[in-house]
């Protein structure tokens, strides 16, 4: 599609600005103005740890020649996705889980080798999963499921292993094509942030098992983190169907919850110090800010995984703040660079 001379052009980081700039725009938008200066506080200090981590992240990072089948791939989950939610009511959650953990599933018992293409398809399930609110016509999300899988395909390189990296990629995709969408002269329904109400706590504690769940299962079994993402998130969704006290108005709350929360969990254990004091952090940080989600961008396809990815650095950046031995994690992020292919 493009020449290697023409991707060597564009530089070694120079698509990181686009990821960079993807994150700015949900930290200022997204999130509405918190009551207290604690939050206030709270949220500074987690943009500050996520931006010095996101700094001093050492990739390959160069941008890889793009592949037609990543493009495609995307194309496919968008389409599948769009079918379960919009044709078959199927919730995003349950939507986005099937076909990733079917996607996994198929593409490791064809061939185990190609599993990297897991991650394209469940980019555009992402994308595809928008709500109809956000986004009507399906001929704007399939051009934003394109724009995904491009992207993914240019940037796979980047941020390896980091949770999350896949919802960001989504969501540009996704955000490209809500603007479109306005500029042609449509209009989108608005948005309500996600409400916990009273049961913040339990939200707290579904996002830390969620998260804790997906990582054992990535990295003790060789499931994958995209298929481990999937199996917890389908077991959250026949939880709160079987246990009546999880059935009430704040189930979606809790759904969404262990959706983003799962992403945290498929975070590579070379991209922590301490996975299993990291892991269960960067939970919580995902939580407050899920809980805190601005209608700007509510149910715009990639949100939760780009609020997981920021509550990943987040962890990773006070690790590499506060520990002595955090040159270490430069050492890990050159070993978690071959993953993507």
């Amino acid at each position: 599609m493009f020449s290697s001379a023409t991707t060597g052009m564009l530089g070694r980081r120079s698509h990181y600005l686009v990821l960079w700039a993807i994150l700015a725009i949900v930290i200022v938008a997204s999130f509405r103005p918190l009551r207290g200066d604690v939050l206030v506080v709270t949220l500074m200090v987690i943009v500050a740890s996520a931006a010095y981590a996101i700094i001093h992240t050492r990739d390959g990072g160069h941008l890889a020649r793009p592949r037609f089948l990543d493009v495609a791939l995307a194309v496919v989950g968008a389409v599948l996705a769009l079918w379960l939610t919009r044709g078959l009511s199927w919730s995003p959650e349950v939507a986005a889980s099937s076909i990733g953990l079917s996607g996994a599933v198929l593409i490791r018992t064809f061939d185990h080798t190609l599993h990297y293409y897991e991650a394209p398809l469940f980019c555009g399930a992402f994308v595809g999963v928008t709500a109809t609110g956000a986004i009507s016509s399906v001929g704007f999300l399939l051009a934003g499921a394109v724009v995904a899988g491009l992207l993914w395909s240019l940037s796979r390189h980047a941020w390896v292993g980091v949770g999350g990296k896949i919802g960001v990629i989504a969501l540009s995709g996704a955000s490209l094509a809500r603007f479109l969408f306005h500029l042609a002269g449509h209009h989108s329904l608005s948005a309500h942030p996600l409400d916990g109400g009273q049961t913040d706590a339990v939200l707290t504690i579904a996002a830390v098992l969620s998260a804790a769940a997906t990582y054992v299962l990535a990295t003790k079994t060789p499931w994958g983190p995209i298929a481990s993402s999937g199996a917890v998130n389908l077991a959250g969704a026949l939880l709160t169907m079987l246990v009546p006290a999880l059935t009430s108005n704040h189930s979606p709350a809790l759904a969404y919850v262990i959706f983003g929360a799962s992403f945290v969990g498929m975070t590579q254990s070379e991209r922590l110090l301490r996975p299993l004091l990291a892991i269960p952090t960067a939970a919580l940080v995902f939580a407050f800010l899920a809980l805190h989600f601005g209608p700007t961008l509510t149910g715009v396809g990639g949100a939760a995984g780009t609020t997981a990815l920021l509550s990943v650095f987040s962890a990773r950046g006070t690790e590499m703040i506060s520990s002595p031995l955090s040159r270490q994690l430069a050492t890990s992020d050159r070993a978690a660079d071959h993953i993507e292919n």
